[in-house]
């Protein structure tokens, strides 16, 4: 049987905002892994303004794994401002809009592309998690009742 994390287990699961806590840590995570190396250049590079273009060109081994990796992300990210006490199309706008302007400081990241499909994909992956019916705001915390 797994353990629960420490940092749940003795802290977290009390605070009545648990919550919200833990989206700003995610936002937090997601800037942190958008923007690292966190050495800009002075000239910025291109912006892809063509939704998939990217994808088409270098590696499709590569290219699918990151695309199911932002999805996953940028649907976790809404799904936890909702979940968080947002509307849910409050947390669409928020996570589309920081993703947004993390693909925008790319451009001035050497070796990072930058294109519109990314602040895109919150508004995909929301109508997905729509369509199943989904509530963010809903979910009811699972008891273990094992032991």
């Amino acid at each position: 049987m797994r353990s629960p994390p420490l940092v749940w287990c003795g802290f977290l699961w009390r605070l009545q905002w648990r919550a919200p806590i833990i989206a700003i840590l995610f936002a937090g995570v997601v800037a942190i892994d958008a923007l690292r190396p966190f050495q800009f250049g002075a000239v910025a590079h291109r912006f892809g303004w063509i939704p998939v273009a990217g994808f088409l060109r270098g590696s499709v081994e590569v290219n699918v794994r990151s695309f199911f990796e932002k999805v996953f992300t940028y649907g976790t990210l809404t799904w936890l401002i909702a979940r968080a006490g947002s509307k849910f199309i409050i947390a669409v706008c928020v996570s589309t809009g920081l993703v947004l302007c993390l693909r925008l400081s790319q451009v001035f990241l050497p070796g990072r592309s930058a294109e519109i499909i990314d602040p895109i994909m919150p508004f995909i992956v929301s109508g997905v998690i729509k369509s199943t019916g989904e509530n963010p705001a809903r979910v009811e915390a699972v008891v273990d009742q094992r032991g």
